[in-house]
């Protein structure tokens, strides 16, 4: 099989359009993504459980909308506190 030169990696086409790793805008792709596996990880675990998003708000101490937005990758300036605060107050218990 003939390898296509035009063919990059993930890492060479980040580096292409966001920078090098420690740019800012590169900084901040990696961040978001950060956030947005996070909130499917909660959400994965939320289903895996059988809980609704309001159970998980409940064993959390927050609210159904809170655990909402985590889950689809709303904009961190938008949340009073970050995601990771939700798998801290259970991370012991695994939302049991």
């Amino acid at each position: 099989m003939k390898a296509n030169k035009d063919i990059k990696t993930l890492a060479e086409f980040k580096d292409e359009h966001y920078g090098k790793v420690g740019s800012p805008k590169r900084d901040k792709l990696d961040k978001e993504f950060e956030v947005f596996k996070l909130g499917v990880l909660i959400q994965e675990a939320r289903l895996e459980k059988g809980l609704t998003q309001e159970q998980l708000a409940q064993k959390c101490g927050t609210n159904k909308a809170y655990i909402s937005k985590v889950e689809n990758n709303r904009p961190l300036r938008q949340l009073n506190y970050p995601p990771t605060s939700v798998i801290s107050r259970h991370e012991k218990s695994y939302f049991t």
